[in-house]
């Protein structure tokens, strides 16, 4: 009886699992048919596809043992992922599907208004540390264990509509783990006053 050699497994990692999923989300919350969703839907397309983005910035924060940070430019109605570690080797960013060819290398730029097949009218709105009471912030950074720099949740509002039929949803970063949830969808403007 002959003896067949075994051929050495091959397998990936977790975290390699954990990115292409991450990048899948974002893909699938981009890709979503609709030709004229409604506003509720709007919102919810839009706060997966940031949440998907802060799950892709948490998991390289992970992966590679250092900090990396979105930073959110609401009058420009965008967001950026950064490396902001001191390992500048990984300032570079991996190619991904949503690296556009126009941004920098170092950069992963998410226009809002270039979304309209999926956010025809979504906006960022505020950026809240929740201390009481909440201040406003521009930017999350996440460490290599997957946590925030804060000690108090993160809440990003994105709006859509004008005026009186304007709504708001928020998604809440959790600074202990760097895990993100949906929240309620609301009808009325968020304040730090009120919130």
């Amino acid at each position: 009886m002959s003896a067949t050699p075994r051929r050495p497994n091959h397998a990936f990692t977790l975290l390699e699992v954990l990115i292409v999923v991450a990048i899948l989300g974002v893909l699938a919350g981009i890709i979503v048919p609709s030709s004229n969703p409604d506003t509720y839907a709007r919102l919810e397309a839009m706060a997966g596809i940031l949440g998907r983005n802060i799950e892709y910035a948490r998991n390289l924060a992970v992966t590679n043992s250092d900090n990396y940070k979105i930073t959110f430019d609401v009058p420009g109605n965008q967001w950026i992922l950064t490396h902001c570690g001191s390992n500048a080797a990984l300032d570079d960013l991996p190619i991904t599907p949503f690296h556009l060819a126009s941004d920098p290398p170092d950069q992963q730029i998410v226009l809002l208004d270039e979304m309209s097949h999926v956010a025809e009218t979504v906006r960022l709105h505020a950026i809240w540390e929740l201390t009481t009471p909440p201040e406003t912030v521009d930017a999350i950074e996440f460490h290599s264990l997957g946590e925030t720099m804060r000690t108090v949740p993160t809440l990003i509002w994105l709006a859509s509509g004008t005026g009186t039929g304007t709504r708001y949803i928020s998604v809440r970063v959790s600074p202990i783990t760097g895990v993100y949830w949906i929240e309620g969808y609301r009808a009325t403007e968020p304040t730090t006053a009120t919130y």
